[in-house]
């Protein structure tokens, strides 16, 4: 089992200029979100600068209760 965390970022471009909201799910095996975590989901999205607003648990369980 796994632990479900959800992050909300907002986006920027390269001129600084908001693009909206992104948001992802973190599947983990222990119960904490790293700095690297956060990094490699901020940058996976090329040309723009994602900033991190809030960090949810969503609770430990397996893949076939998180996708049901």
């Amino acid at each position: 089992m796994k632990h479900y965390f959800y992050l909300n970022f907002i986006s920027y471009d390269e001129d600084g200029e908001e693009v909206g909201y992104r948001s992802g799910t973190l599947p983990a095996d222990s119960y904490r979100v790293t700095a690297a975590d956060i990094k490699k989901i901020a940058d996976s999205v090329p040309g723009q600068t994602l900033h991190l607003l809030s960090v949810s648990y969503l609770g430990q369980m397996t893949q076939s209760e998180y996708e049901g």
